[in-house]
């Protein structure tokens, strides 16, 4: 599959009870202006502004899923949470100098009121989040293979309506296998920037 523009239906989905509330991508960059041997199997996202013209970001297609959605589990007719996704690194993208994590906003549904959602690390002073008054509804957040630098979890607050819930993004990159994993937490267990 050649490289494409990057479109919608490339972004998979983390959710909770009241649905999908962010979308994400997996990708590898290439910031000095080179670009892959070989880029089938990803999306390339071309990007506009001269100040960003030398970085070439391929995307690895969408597995189609939503991470934290309940799926059925055959052998007890019950329903699981789904946890994790595995991404897989094509041959022609292998030697990017590091991949990206990027979350973005879902798009505003009329009639429904979209969550506030604030994150935020252990070691860091306060939480981030999207500001759709300056424009920003994404945030890139820099991966590097495992052995060299393990990813620090994102934890997530999620505000809906009256209700707070916290869960945790980790992320491994291991064997040309990038593997994104959702936990829920408890807001004893997240940063106290978050819960305050």
């Amino acid at each position: 599959m050649p490289a494409v523009e990057a479109l919608e239906k490339h972004f998979d989905k983390i959710c909770n009870d009241h649905g999908p509330y962010l979308r994400y991508r997996v990708g590898m960059i290439y910031p000095n202006g080179e670009a892959p041997s070989d880029p089938r199997g990803t999306i390339e996202h071309k990007l506009t502004k001269p100040s960003t013209a030398m970085v070439k970001k391929f995307y690895l297609p969408a597995r189609n899923v939503q991470l934290g959605s309940l799926i059925p589990d055959e052998s007890s007719n019950e329903q699981l949470t789904l946890c994790e996704a595995e991404y897989s690194v094509p041959p022609g993208v292998r030697n990017a100098l590091y991949g990206e994590l990027l979350l973005a906003m879902m798009h505003a549904v009329e009639g429904k009121t979209r969550p506030s959602i604030y994150f935020g690390r252990f070691g860091e002073d306060k939480p981030f989040t999207f500001n759709v008054g300056e424009g920003k509804y994404m945030i890139l957040l820099r991966i590097y293979r495992s052995a060299q630098n393990k990813f620090n979890p994102i934890y997530i607050r999620v505000e809906h309506e009256d209700e707070v819930k916290y869960s945790v993004i980790d992320l491994e990159w291991k064997n040309n296998i990038i593997t994104v994993s959702l936990l829920p937490m408890e807001k004893s267990d997240v940063p106290e920037f978050l819960v305050n």
